[in-house]
């Protein structure tokens, strides 16, 4: 059983598009969101707990941790390389035929000096289903960014990469993946903390999730 975790809230969600831009941490509801998340699967017996290597995604994934588990930084997890629109302000990038046309069709229209969408949908998918069949029947938790967990859920589901602006995943929320035979399969998608119930999805629990 897989746990993709989005980061929780920062200052640049709904302003500008961070990408890998360094230094950018949670804020203060951020760290509320993450605490949050943190008292919920309290109880729930992770066996590892995976993270981007970018700050907030740590930042999230050490609330999720506690006391007691440790985070392994996997760099296949990372935020997607956004190029020369790092650090743009949304308003500014609205306006730009580029970042309307990548929206409009992910799957074909590169980033300025960035990835390609395909290519971070790969190696993301890639690097969970290494972690799948690196923890066999063990619960895992990953702390990634929303594209690239929307690229993961895209696959799983079959959904096209153009597609992928059809659902959300909100900071701090939780998706589930679950095993079909030897596939992935959803069970739960953009689950908020305090309204997540574990049990609903096989996940053992050792007491009743905390909430607030």
């Amino acid at each position: 059983m897989l746990l993709l975790i989005r980061h929780a809230l920062v200052d640049a969600c709904g302003r500008y598009l961070a990408g890998r831009q360094r230094g950018i941490h949670l804020n203060a509801g951020g760290r509320l969101q993450a605490a949050q998340l943190g008292r919920c699967l309290a109880t729930i017996p992770l066996r590892a707990i995976y993270s981007s290597p970018m700050e907030r995604a740590i930042e999230t994934a050490l609330a999720v941790a506690g006391n007691g588990r440790s985070v392994t930084v996997a760099p296949d997890l990372n935020e997607i390389d956004f190029g020369q629109w790092t650090g743009v302000a949304f308003e500014e990038l609205d306006a730009r035929p580029e970042w309307r046309a990548f929206n409009a069709s992910r799957s074909s229209t590169p980033i300025p000096g960035g990835e390609r969408m395909a290519n971070v949908q790969a190696r993301a998918f890639r690097c969970v289903m290494d972690l799948h069949r690196h923890h066999p029947g063990e619960v895992i938790a990953i702390v990634s960014h929303g594209d690239v967990l929307r690229s993961i859920v895209a696959r799983v589901i079959g959904t096209p990469l153009d597609k992928i602006g059809s659902f959300e995943i909100d900071p701090a929320s939780i998706s589930v993946l679950g095993s079909a035979g030897n596939r992935l399969c959803l069970n739960l998608l953009n689950g908020g903390a305090l309204d997540f119930e574990p049990e609903r999805y096989g996940i053992p629990m050792e007491a009743t999730c905390v909430r607030q």
